[in-house]
């Protein structure tokens, strides 16, 4: 398949999955409304803003690992991108331990953080600590990675867009089984299975020989200080980002109060 042909789908299953998503969230969002209620899903959205800023510790990798794999599969070197995609796994796998550390600690601040009727906290609280298990699949992001290098950023917009319509459908289930919070945030974490076991599997196919080599595979010190060279811009375009995209609820939440988080995102939307 040309590039042409890669861009053209990637453009086409980029609107796709817009559309789907923007219907689903019409769609689904009243039923959230009945069965949380706008105090419980207003927390639920300030804590996942709070929650996304420890991207931040994933230290701009992506601007590393992306242009390492996309020089070396440029190549046909499928040894370096094995290589480079090696690196890679282990080091998320490494930043994920330290998120979680950090994650534990700002789900115990949580209560101060956003604030919610009493008996409320608990559920804030405990949602948030079940919705970290989602950093297990960090040692799998430069999967996506390699997949965006092989231009095939379809496949990317295909597997979210059915992380999308699972991450929709357990919400609902859950919101309506009267699992609060906690619901929303397993159905974050159950359908990222999903995305990530797909990428997974593809990745296999794609660098026959990858999956199964990760951790044994020698990385030279070349491949090392080219990755820590690289990702520094990276971060720093991240960090900006991180400010400007997740900041907007949180504000609401502080001055107006967690219900008035629901109208505000709606009205975004």
């Amino acid at each position: 398949m040309s590039r042409t042909r890669y861009t053209a789908l990637s453009f086409l299953t980029g609107l796709l999955f817009s559309a789907v998503t923007m219907l689903t969230g019409f769609f689904a969002m009243p039923w959230l409304l009945r069965w949380l209620g706008e105090e419980r899903l207003g927390a639920f959205r300030a804590a996942q803003e709070y929650g996304g800023y420890l991207g931040l510790l994933q230290l701009g990798l992506l601007g590393a690992l992306l242009p390492l794999l996309s020089q070396a599969l440029g190549r046909e070197d499928k040894a370096r991108a094995g290589e480079v995609l090696a690196a890679g796994v282990r080091l998320y796998a490494l930043l994920a331990l330290l998120a979680g550390a950090a994650g534990l600690m700002l789900g115990a601040a949580l209560p101060h953080l956003v604030q919610v009727r009493p008996e409320l906290q608990d559920d804030l609280q405990q949602g948030f600590w079940c919705g970290l298990l989602a950093l297990c699949f960090w040692p799998l992001l430069p999967f996506q990675y390699l997949a965006l290098a092989r231009q095939r950023l379809y496949a990317v917009n295909l597997l979210n867009l059915l992380q999308a319509l699972c991450v929709t459908g357990l919400s609902l289930y859950w919101a309506w089984a009267g699992w609060g919070i906690k619901g929303q945030y397993l159905a974050l974490v159950l359908s990222g299975l999903i995305f990530f076991g797909g990428l997974a599997v593809l990745g296999s196919r794609w660098l026959p020989g990858a999956v199964g080599g990760l951790f044994a595979r020698k990385v030279s010190a070349e491949v090392k200080g080219q990755i820590w060279s690289l990702n520094w811009p990276a971060l720093g375009t991240q960090v900006c980002e991180r400010v400007s995209v997740l900041s907007d609820s949180l504000i609401v939440a502080c001055l107006l109060g967690t219900a008035q988080v629901v109208p505000f995102f709606l009205t975004q939307r």
